[in-house]
């Protein structure tokens, strides 16, 4: 596995195609490269192919991680690898859980790293988290456009 960290506007058009696609349909990665494209993105790479990535959305003082891992390839510590890149490049970085897998990997990766990774219950997180991206990013596109994306 080699993981590439670079700002996600940096990567070629081909491979910011693929990372757009490389997550949920409808999943806040997508929502917040719409937003703030500048952030940083830890891709892992098998080869050519992505096994996983991380987007990092800050906002205020907070590090939001979010991480998709193809089907795949789960299970085999991409996740693990992608949280331990995003503590040492980031310091601290806010993960929020949704569902149990996710839940358990990240208070595991708490107890490893206490003061660097603060978990967040996502359902409900999202919604105070949509108030400050109108209030911060609002500037710069209308209400209606966030919210549309959210």
């Amino acid at each position: 596995m080699n993981i590439i960290i670079k700002r996600f506007n940096k990567w070629d058009e081909g491979t910011k195609r693929k990372l757009r696609h490389a997550t949920f349909v409808n999943g806040f990665i997508r929502k917040y490269l719409l937003v703030s494209p500048n952030g940083y993105s830890f891709v892992a790479f098998c080869d050519t192919q992505i096994m996983g990535w991380a987007y990092n959305f800050a906002i205020g003082n907070k590090n939001l991680f979010n991480i998709f891992v193809n089907p795949r390839f789960r299970n085999r510590g991409v996740a693990t690898k992608l949280i331990e890149l995003g503590v040492r490049k980031l310091e601290k970085i806010h993960v929020g859980h949704h569902n149990k897998a996710s839940y358990s990997l990240f208070k595991k990766m708490k107890r490893k790293y206490p003061k660097n990774i603060i978990v967040l219950d996502w359902d409900k997180h999202w919604e105070r988290m949509a108030k400050k991206i109108v209030l911060i990013f609002g500037k710069r596109f209308s209400f209606y456009h966030i919210m549309m994306r959210l």
